[in-house]
């Protein structure tokens, strides 16, 4: 065998789009392509070009000069090999004279690849390059159109007549686009045009509108077809029906939307927007409505509604948020009434239906509605439409079906956490009340000597808290000042901190020695309860001369604090036991003057407990502030010791606070 003309086996753009392998007339009937070479590469039966005088094969396209493929010839079950480059070639083949020599030539082929038999008639009207005359083809599960470059239909399989809803007739010679849902933007067909044009597939999804008025998600792959010269001259579309894969997609994602909003909402009036718009925009409906029952005037009432950007039901959406409906009548009401979800294919043919001319107005058809459930009660309806007639799809009224029950659970919580809140906010306002009860109402004023206080209750403000403070006239000229923390909160700790109160107040007027007021308060307490204690610094307090005389006793309670003049700041140790668990104390009293632009600090460890994100508020931190209120008023030091707080746990303390400062003006 011998290659004659090498110069012409080239490679070239447009060339090369389908390739195959032309065995002329004159070949020996018995001379074939070998069964294995053709099965493997060429993806053609072998029956399908024995016995034949002439075949067209198709060849791989072509993978780089360096891969060549190996093809073989055989005559009388001789083979002979020769190298088959992945260009288009032709192979014409002639007996010599002595009838045993072969000579062959291997031309340049520009053709679309396709077998001309027994695919090709000549009876044939439709184009060789756009044939569908294959079995295979015709049977294949997939929707095949070949379209000119106009996008006119030239041919079809019947599989297409199937997904596109018409027959062949209806198909070849009509442009293509016309049967798709929504225009296809000139964009779109420019980005397809350039893919075909540089010999490459293009995939996507379009929607179908078949002869029914039913729409289809189809995925297309798209192929270029060139004619026997090399132009593209076509398009060989492949579409497979994903609708239902799609569907269900939309449908896991409607349902995660659902429970990431019911969950994030909370009120049924703050989920609706986001509701509607989330099954609108998956399902691909055009307009949705929420409708509330209303237990006084028994109606339907709309809450929500919501319509598509592109959709133009304006009008309909406006009737419909105007509108209520009784038991039975129109689809809500029919809904309500019925108890189970109910499925409309055109509302502008329902007769209970009585927004029909508006919805015809507007282009409305399809529609459905499922009841929002609450065990057997209805509490409200969901409804929505879409411009195009749509059959009942119990798939989606089951899925629907399980919406209206989520809102109606979440309709019951939201309720009962509206009740929770409401309780609470009663309670809170209950404690605050009680709360005061067990504060001075106002502070009393002292000759010589400022006074300025501060409580805050716990962040949550529900339980009455055991921090307190008090400040009273024991005597003439003589002042009591007490600042204790209860354990715990709520009634009992309301209780002890009203015993450890008034006791102190009774006390005080007993004896003047502060230590023994504290041990006549303890034995209250240890009569009244074994199992709460109780913090507590008391203070008696007379002016002398420009400053005034202070005498300290401590029950576990934290060290008071004085500052200074000239800018220190002095921790008042005064060792003592809690009230309550001991039956002695073990106080001592500590006597400490004040004299002019000096100041007193009692507080609860709310103070130096409170939290924040460098941790624990702290002793330092409070002397620091206290520190920098030198030469200010008692009522600046407060308000400056507030704010630090304030600013260090974010307005959210964990404990409650209180604080008091004694000071005497400069």
């Amino acid at each position: 065998m011998s290659v004659s003309r090498p110069d012409l086996i080239h490679m070239s753009a447009e060339l090369g789009r389908g390739r195959h392998i032309e065995l002329a007339d004159k070949l020996d009937l018995y001379l074939g392509i070998s069964r294995a070479y053709v099965d493997a590469k060429y993806g053609v039966r072998h029956r399908s070009c024995q016995g034949s005088s002439k075949r067209a094969i198709p060849l791989p396209p072509d993978r780089g000069a360096q891969r060549r493929r190996r093809g073989s010839i055989t005559r009388h079950g001789r083979e002979a090999q020769t190298d088959i480059a992945g260009a288009a070639l032709i192979a014409h083949g002639r007996r010599t004279n002595d009838g045993r020599q072969l000579e062959w030539t291997w031309l340049p082929l520009s053709g679309s690849g396709e077998v001309p038999c027994p695919m090709d008639t000549a009876e044939s009207d439709v184009p060789k390059w756009a044939r569908l005359d294959s079995p295979l083809v015709r049977e294949m599960q997939a929707a095949i159109i070949v379209t000119d470059l106009d996008g006119v239909i030239r041919s079809c399989n019947s599989y297409a007549e199937a997904l596109y809803g018409r027959p062949a007739s209806e198909l070849i010679g009509h442009d293509s686009a016309a049967y798709a849902a929504s225009p296809v933007s000139a964009e779109l067909a420019r980005e397809i045009y350039r893919a075909l044009r540089a010999g490459r597939t293009w995939e996507g999804e379009f929607s179908v509108e078949r002869k029914d008025g039913s729409v289809v998600v189809v995925h297309v792959i798209d192929s270029p077809v060139h004619d026997d010269r090399g132009r593209l001259a076509g398009v060989a579309s492949m579409s497979l029906d994903v609708t239902a894969r799609r569907r269900a997609e939309a449908r896991l994602r409607v349902q995660y939307e659902l429970a990431r909003t019911l969950s994030e909402a909370h009120s049924l009036t703050e989920a609706t927007p986001r509701l509607l718009r989330t099954v609108g925009e998956a399902l691909g409906w055009d307009v949705g409505a929420i409708w509330g029952l209303d237990i006084e005037r028994s109606v339907l009432c709309c809450i929500a509604t919501w319509r598509s950007p592109d959709s133009t039901a304006s009008a309909f959406e406006e009737l419909t948020s105007r509108t209520a409906f009784r038991k039975g009548v129109g689809l809500p009401g029919r809904v309500w009434a019925e108890g189970r979800s109910a499925w409309i294919a055109d509302v502008v043919d329902a007769q209970n239906f009585p927004r029909a001319s508006v919805a015809a107005a507007d282009g409305l058809h399809g529609g459905f509605a499922v009841p929002i459930r609450r065990g057997r009660d209805v509490l409200g309806v969901v409804e929505f439409f879409a411009p195009e007639i749509r059959e009942p799809d119990d798939d989606l009224l089951e899925m629907m079906d399980a919406v209206g029950a989520q809102l109606g659970q979440f309709i019951d919580r939201t309720e009962k956490e509206r009740e929770l809140r409401a309780s609470r906010a009663g309670l809170a306002r209950l404690a605050q009340t009680l709360q005061q009860s067990l504060l001075p109402p106002h502070l009393p004023s002292i000759p010589g000597v400022e006074i300025a206080a501060h409580y805050e209750a716990a962040r949550d403000g529900s339980d009455v808290g055991g921090d307190f403070y008090d400040v009273f006239e024991s005597a003439r000229n003589d002042w009591s000042v007490v600042i204790g923390d209860v354990c715990g909160k709520g009634p009992e700790a309301a209780a002890l901190t009203a015993l450890v109160r008034y006791t102190t107040r009774a006390a005080a007027i007993q004896t003047r020695r502060p230590r023994l007021v504290l041990n006549l308060v303890n034995e209250a307490v240890l009569r009244q309860t074994d199992e709460r204690f109780c913090t507590v610094a008391y203070v008696r307090l007379r002016p002398e001369g420009d400053g005034a005389r202070l005498t300290l006793s401590c029950a576990g309670h934290p060290p008071p604090l004085v500052l200074r003049a000239d800018g220190n700041v002095e921790r008042v140790a005064v060792p003592g036991r809690v009230l309550g668990p001991f039956t002695e104390l073990a106080s001592v009293d500590r006597v400490v003057r004040l004299d002019p632009g000096e100041a007193l600090l009692l507080y609860t460890d709310g103070v130096t407990d409170a939290r924040g994100p460098d941790g624990f508020f702290g002793e330092e931190r409070l002397r620091e502030t206290l520190l920098s209120s030198v030469g200010s008023s008692a009522d600046d030091t407060v308000k400056a010791i507030e704010r630090s707080l304030h600013d260090f746990h974010g307005g959210r303390p964990r404990d409650d606070i209180a604080f008091v400062v004694l000071r005497v003006p400069a």
